[in-house]
């Protein structure tokens, strides 16, 4: 591992700005120091860096905490999956590459990324126990992991232009059918580049190979000379401050995205989570707003409704102006009806012997019993002298006789 001065820096941004990046080394064991950290401020400026899983208490809080792990622990490829099968994703995930890997499918881990890309389906595989080994350690010694990422998910994908970086004795190149890896020193044209060529359909203009400081392009460029594509070399390249691609895979999923192991990215979600409430509060301003102006709109229908019913009922409270107002108008409709007439009627016919009665709209015709003519014209009298209208005729051969008694005679 090759480290470079830090730049100066007056003071550390201990805040939620900062952000911790962890590298695992490739030894097996995970002993001596197998992981290197490096603490980041905003820009990606590095603000301190050192050796160990232990890091210094002041970054555990980092919001974001980054694990890069060797790119030969890590498998990236691409699946030739659409996005309409995205529900279906996760019962693939654990065979769509058990061709290309020595171990059987219930020793490793893979995982997809959020989305699908021009390229594919971005997927990555690491050995299951390893990389929870890796874990533990980590979280023995308080890092808890917001990300886990491939080494190689620093280098960019581009289709014209071709890009790799030294790492370690090894040549990474990242290729829209996966990733290439050769050995730097080789001196011909590497195969497994050679066939990356053949499977894209179109040929990147050059090959773009970053180098860490400290390591001379010279060195390596007795097998770039032979190849079908130019090569450029590039120095400065540095795993601590490098950016991410947007394909990158995180491996803190399933079985390993447990809430031990991932927190929120509060600083990122900040801005959202102020729009949410500042949506929040506008839509319930616009209830209070439409409650306000139906409370009104009640009240001056209920002012208008007391108006009405004061046309109606002059005197009295106004307990339930609707329900009263009905009653009334029944009150009113019922005058002409059977009630009233009979009780106007009843104290009228005795000592008269009723025998039947019956009602219309027209009127009320009352069968009483065969009475003396002088008792039958008084019983008529005494109507009349209410105000009803009668009309006599005898039944039954002067037996019975029957009133036809209408209103407003």
């Amino acid at each position: 591992m090759v480290w470079h001065p830090l730049p100066s820096v007056d003071q550390y941004q201990i805040a939620s700005l900062h952000s911790l990046r962890i590298f695992f080394s490739a030894d097996n064991a995970l002993a001596g120091d197998p992981c290197h950290w490096v603490a980041l401020g905003q820009d990606h400026l590095l603000l301190e860096q050192g050796s160990g899983a232990s890091v210094p208490a002041k970054w555990l809080n980092a919001r974001r905490v980054e694990v890069l792990l060797p790119a030969d622990r890590v498998l990236l490829a691409w699946l030739d999956i659409p996005e309409s099968q995205r529900r279906n994703l996760p019962k693939l995930l654990p065979f769509c590459l058990e061709d290309r890997s020595l171990l059987p499918p219930e020793q490793c881990h893979i995982a997809a990324a959020a989305r699908c890309t021009a390229f594919g389906w971005p997927v990555a595989m690491v050995a299951r126990d390893w990389l929870a080994a890796s874990l533990k350690l980590l979280t023995t010694n308080g890092v808890r992991p917001t990300a886990v990422f491939s080494e190689a998910d620093c280098l960019p994908i581009d289709t014209t232009v071709w890009q790799g970086a030294v790492i370690q004795s090894d040549i990474v190149v990242r290729t829209p059918s996966g990733l290439v890896r050769f050995a730097a020193d080789a001196e011909q044209w590497p195969v497994s580049l050679s066939l990356a060529l053949r499977k894209s359909s179109t040929p990147p203009e050059k090959l773009l190979v970053h180098l860490p400081a400290g390591v001379d392009g010279a060195e390596q460029a007795a097998w770039a000379a032979q190849g079908p594509v130019p090569v450029e070399w590039r120095a400065g390249w540095d795993w601590r401050s490098a950016s991410l691609c947007p394909e990158r895979v995180n491996l803190l999923q399933q079985g390993f995205g447990h809430s031990a192991l991932s927190r929120i990215d509060w600083p990122q979600v900040r801005v959202p989570a102020i729009l949410a409430g500042l949506l929040a509060l506008v839509a319930a301003l616009g209830v209070v707003a439409d409650w306000w102006m139906l409370s009104r709109q009640s009240r001056a229908l209920e002012r208008e409704v007391e108006l009405a019913a004061r046309r109606v009922i002059t005197a009295g409270p106004l307990i339930d102006p609707v329900t009263q107002v009905q009653r009334a108008l029944q009150a009113k409709t019922n005058q002409g009806g059977f009630l009233s007439m009979a009780e106007q009627i009843a104290p009228l016919v005795a000592p008269a012997r009723l025998e039947s009665l019956r009602f219309s709209s027209g009127g009320m015709a009352i069968r009483v019993a065969a009475v003396e003519g002088a008792q039958l014209d008084a019983l008529a009298g005494r109507l009349r002298a209410a105000g009803l209208a009668v009309e006599q005729r005898a039944i039954e051969s002067g037996t019975s006789w029957e009133l036809i008694i209408k209103r407003g005679g």
